[in-house]
């Protein structure tokens, strides 16, 4: 359950919430609460086709998410997950194993790191300066020698040496 709402949150704060700051426009104080009210109406009563058209429009398309067998991600997430955790919620009697709530706890981690990617090479969203930047700051600096030649104590004197 609380995976699913880990995902809206996602979508909601770092996928729309940027948008909509973007949008807003003016001082801080106004812009966030506006910008936060429109991501949770766009979403309201877990509106998902509408969440992810604007986020189409707006980044992308972002590149697709497929399960292993080749089918939507967000169809299965939405048809399978959501639905059932609908029916925990109002009390429908669907009661998950243990190894189904971590199957679905893996899976909304994996969601948000495929989403986070897909955000970073989409040149629209605020995620990809930065972390380009910090990838090409990566790549050209000078590596930092191997710890693993390093032979020091845990207080930071070297072993052999003189106390």
């Amino acid at each position: 359950m609380w995976a699913v709402r880990s995902i809206e949150i996602f979508v909601k704060e770092v996928m729309l919430l940027p948008l909509f700051l973007e949008e807003a426009g003016g001082e801080w104080e106004e812009e966030w609460p506006q910008a936060w009210k429109k991501g949770r109406d766009t979403f309201s009563s877990g509106k998902w086709n509408r969440a992810l058209r604007l986020i189409d429009t707006s980044y992308g398309p972002l590149d697709p998410m497929l399960t292993d067998d080749n089918r939507d991600v967000w169809e299965v997430w939405k048809s399978t997950v959501v639905s059932r955790r609908g029916d925990i919620v109002h009390g429908f009697g669907f009661d998950p194993s243990p190894s189904d709530a971590e199957a679905v706890v893996l899976w909304a981690n994996q969601m948000m790191d495929q989403l986070t990617l897909r955000l970073i090479v989409a040149k629209k969203h605020p995620l990809h300066d930065p972390f380009v930047a910090a990838i090409e700051t990566a790549r050209t600096s000078t590596p930092l020698p191997p710890t693993a030649d390093l032979d020091l104590r845990q207080d930071g004197t070297e072993r052999g040496g003189s106390s």
